[in-house]
């Protein structure tokens, strides 16, 4: 075998062990958190990045505004009479606004078949925020449904690393 010949071989091992995936120590290559092609060198399709927190910063936003924009209509509601007579309307408790004895109710009652102080809490203080303007309890949900959409959306990403 000429020289030049015994080079390129040498050269040719060296490429192909250089192309081979090193594994990571004591784990297979599928338990490696890669997702591969099934080839025999096991290269990573696709490797799990996390995002920007300017990437989380803008999807929030348009989650935000997408949001606003489906509800702008909201504020101009009035309340439904399904059960918003015993929930807020009509409801002395509720229309005494922040106070202990509506804070004990609130906490002690089975009122309405349901025991939620959070709600009735929520609703004492919309009512003494707003009165019986719907609209300022409808935009106080609007809230409260956008930061458990961003809080539930950033969780989600974090657990998945994706947005």
């Amino acid at each position: 075998m000429s020289g030049k010949s015994a080079v390129m071989k040498k050269r040719k091992k060296t490429t192909v062990s250089n192309q081979k995936a090193s594994p990571q120590k004591g784990n297979p290559p599928e338990k490696q958190g890669r997702v591969t092609n099934g080839a025999k060198n096991k290269v990573p399709l696709v490797e799990a990045v996390r995002p920007s927190r300017q990437m989380l910063f803008l999807l929030c936003l348009a989650l935000c505004i997408s949001t606003i924009a489906v509800y702008s209509q909201l504020a101009g509601h009035d309340f439904v009479a399904f059960d918003d007579d015993q929930y807020v309307y009509e409801n002395a408790h509720i229309k005494n606004g922040l106070t202990p004895s509506s804070i004990w109710w609130a906490f002690t009652t089975f009122y309405y078949a349901n025991w939620h102080p959070l709600t009735w809490l929520s609703h004492m203080l919309d009512y003494q925020l707003f009165g019986l303007d719907a609209g300022g309890h409808h935009l106080i949900n609007l809230l409260f449904h956008l930061l458990s959409a961003i809080v539930l959306f950033i969780a989600i990403a974090r657990m998945t690393r994706k947005p």
